[in-house]
């Protein structure tokens, strides 16, 4: 398969290969799943649960929650939801249970023939509660079917067709019954089976494929264990309470087997760890073990309490990391071969996932500079500092962000030193000098994709002078847009106006209250626009972003100095005045920066802005009427004034935080 490297035995003879190979992800790291079942859910919990990318819930939810499905595909469209059923046993009480209507239809289809007996002629149970089905080939057959093909027939008729659902999980996908009672009689003949397991595994089978053959090959078939015997039947497992069967490596070991499939794609691995039945919440390492081992591949990452209570929605600062996409497999840091216990490495394109599977602490050098996460749970290992050597716990692991020297999608002064915050006020990142070699100080610098051709062009406003550059760094524009006599940057913002593919430039001159509007290669759109009158000549900030959420860019334009500070929202086409507000009260005089993005996470533009001149500045946070959402004084060291300001997605959790940039 072309998404893994072979052994090379040839040129290293008697040499591992060290590396952990899976197909590329198409998602964003890590990607979460929730084993949750529960027999309904209320509108809270769909809501919680549309936070994560699978979901794997109980098939009654379809008839005793169906608006709650419909609210969590709603919320989250992308989301993967597995209606879960066992394959092998029924609860004693499916049949009078009024809050169980499937089992209870399931139940009422069941041949008293289909349960397994043991050599006495009694049932078998191995779950309180349960009684055990024949899913074997050696099931009787009843009006010509047997209970692998009637379930099947059930799944496809009663669940999958509801079209609520993305696939099936099949509980208890076992490789071998004789793990579980070697006294089963499954031809009904008086006599255990002398080799059930290869009757059991030929059922099995049976049932993954008839399943998925009668519902026209749409739907995802997975189910749980550490087998291997059942790779090629379904589209992927659920390894359950991870690692306990068999230990870290051989569960690693079938992760890697399943993975490499190539049968029924799209492939599906899910690592679920949990408390063991504990319910310690708080049990980070246990959390990050699981998290970061199932980084080292593609899977699915999930961790609740236990298979006594699947039912939580717990959340950690891990799953806020957006690590983005690999860069390559995993690799052994301490020469182990595959999955041999050691400390494992998989680099990402944001950052890096770490596992140390050994019993003992392991001194990790990470060859370069990476920054912790910073949490707000388990502080003593997410603090935020910048490493290039840890010390790794046994059985733990750790996600590492990259650090920067220069942002994208946002103007930043160059080396100018840039602060972080989220919504709260709360520090997102480490703060640290921004820097673009090959510029001079003081310009001021974005890169990011502004002709919409998904390349990184760039702006640069040195002075008075306007520079565009092509992805390739040819230049489209080099020439002064408004006056060349300036000392100061230009004021500028960038985004789309005018139409919805490439950016525009909104540029003002820092005196003179005149504001011009390019379009992204240079070429003047609108010129002579007074905002705020010619009498007011103050400098104008300028941002540009859809803050009423209509479809097109508004402008977003500020004043600060000599007059009240007011921010002004204009049109696409700068002609009408759609709302205005006095962000700091109407006697503030001393400068303004303002900003956008989506700050809170709420899917919505929210304007921020800054006073520039005083000790302890204070930024707010407003909607697009000018509603103040949040306000948080940023530290003013290192000079005091305020140069510029930004709304970025820095820590890659989704949200923009505001980057405040001071000499």
């Amino acid at each position: 398969m072309k998404y893994f490297l072979r052994t090379i035995c040839a040129l290293f003879l008697g040499l591992y290969l060290s590396l952990f190979l899976f197909y590329p992800a198409t998602e964003s790291a890590p990607k979460l799943a929730n084993y949750f079942l529960y027999h309904q859910i209320t509108d809270a919990q769909a809501r919680e649960l549309a936070k994560w990318d699978l979901l794997i819930l109980d098939m009654e939810v379809q008839a005793n929650s169906p608006t709650q499905l419909d609210l969590i595909k709603k919320i989250n469209p992308d989301i993967i939801l597995l209606a879960y059923i066992t394959s092998e046993e029924i609860r004693d009480d499916a049949g009078t249970q009024s809050w169980t209507p499937l089992r209870r239809k399931l139940s009422q289809g069941i041949d008293h023939s289909w349960f397994i007996l043991d050599h006495a002629g009694a049932k078998i149970s191995i779950w309180p509660g349960t009684t055990m089905l024949n899913v074997s080939s050696l099931c009787p057959t009843v009006n010509g079917v047997k209970f692998n093909q009637y379930l099947a027939q059930f799944v496809a008729g009663e669940i999958l067709s509801s079209g609520k659902w993305n696939g099936v999980f099949y509980d208890n996908g076992w490789e071998k019954l004789s793990w579980f009672t070697t006294s089963a009689d499954l031809d009904r003949d008086g006599q255990a089976e002398t080799n059930p397991d290869s009757h059991w595994q030929e059922g099995m089978k049976e049932l993954f494929d008839t399943t998925r053959r009668i519902s026209g090959g749409k739907y995802l078939v997975v189910t749980n264990g550490t087998s291997r015997v059942f790779r090629d039947n379904v589209n992927g497992i659920m390894s359950e309470t991870f690692p306990a069967a068999g230990g870290w490596k051989n569960v690693m070991e079938v992760y890697r087997f399943q993975e490499q499939g190539v049968n029924n794609t799209p492939r599906v691995i899910v690592i679920n760890s949990n408390t063991n039945n504990t319910g310690s919440q708080n049990n980070y390492r246990a959390m990050r073990f699981g998290l970061l081992s199932a980084l080292l591949g593609n899977a699915f990452y999930s961790f609740d309490h236990g298979d006594q209570d699947h039912g939580q929605t717990w959340w950690y600062d891990e799953y806020d990391v957006n690590l983005g996409e690999p860069s390559g497999p995993a690799r052994s840091l301490t020469g182990q071969s595959y999955f041999s216990e050691g400390v494992w490495r998989r680099d990402y394109s944001h950052g890096i996932a770490l596992v140390n599977s050994s019993a003992t602490e392991q001194a990790v050098d990470l060859d370069g500079e990476f920054e912790k996460i910073r949490g707000t749970q388990d502080k003593t290992v997410n603090n935020g500092f910048i490493v290039d050597r840890v010390k790794l716990p046994a059985r733990d692991g750790l996600v590492l962000l990259k650090t920067f020297r220069a942002v994208d999608n946002i103007f930043f002064i160059n080396g100018s030193f840039a602060r972080f915050y989220d919504f709260f006020g709360k520090r997102a990142r480490n703060g640290f000098f921004v820097f673009e070699d090959g510029q001079s100080g003081g310009a001021n610098i974005f890169r990011g994709d502004i002709k919409g051709n998904n390349l990184m062009e760039k702006i640069v406003v040195s002075g008075p002078r306007l520079t565009i550059f092509d992805d390739t760094g040819g230049i489209w524009y080099n020439d002064y847009p408004l006056d060349p006599n300036l000392s100061a940057n230009l004021s500028v913002a960038t985004g789309h106006l005018s139409n919805n593919t490439s950016f525009d430039i909104l540029l003002s001159a820092p005196r003179g209250g005149r504001v011009a509007l390019y379009n992204y290669h240079g070429s003047l759109i609108k010129n002579n626009f007074y905002p705020f009158g010619k009498k007011n000549i103050g400098p104008i900030a300028l941002a540009i972003g859809d803050v009423d959420a209509d479809g097109r860019g508004e402008a977003i334009l500020g004043v600060g100095a000599g007059a009240p500070a007011e921010i002004l929202v204009y049109d696409s086409a700068l002609t009408k005045i759609k709302s205005r507000f006095f962000p700091f009260g109407n006697k503030y005089q001393d400068g303004l920066k303002i900003a956008v993005g989506d700050i809170n996470g709420d899917d919505k533009i929210e304007i921020v802005a800054v006073q520039t001149k005083i000790a302890k500045p204070i930024v707010r946070i407003f909607d697009q009427k000018g509603k103040k959402l949040r306000e948080f004084a940023v530290d003013g060291a290192l000079g005091g004034v305020v140069e510029q300001l930004g709304a970025v997605d820095i820590n890659f959790d989704g949200n923009d935080e505001v980057v405040v940039m001071t000499k």
